[in-house]
């Protein structure tokens, strides 16, 4: 069990293309007050300002585009 129910929070989630804008977005969320969690992705040299998106939402993602036979460039 993932503990109780805390309706007191807002979960934000941004849906966008590759290279549309959603780090960008998701990092001004940050600086207005969202919490991003503990697992962000790392950077890396084509995004060094950081993705803001929480690894463990991406590994999910992942793993359903792939139970469905497809990846985030190739949607099933």
């Amino acid at each position: 069990m993932m503990g109780e129910f805390d309706s007191s929070k807002t979960a934000c989630v941004i849906f966008g293309m590759h290279r549309s804008g959603t780090s960008a977005l998701s990092s001004l969320m940050k600086c207005l007050g969202a919490d991003h969690g503990l697992n962000l992705m790392e950077t890396k040299p084509e995004n060094p300002k950081g993705f803001w998106e929480n690894q463990k939402v991406v590994e999910l993602n992942d793993h359903i585009l792939d139970t469905l036979g497809g990846r985030w460039d190739i949607p099933p």
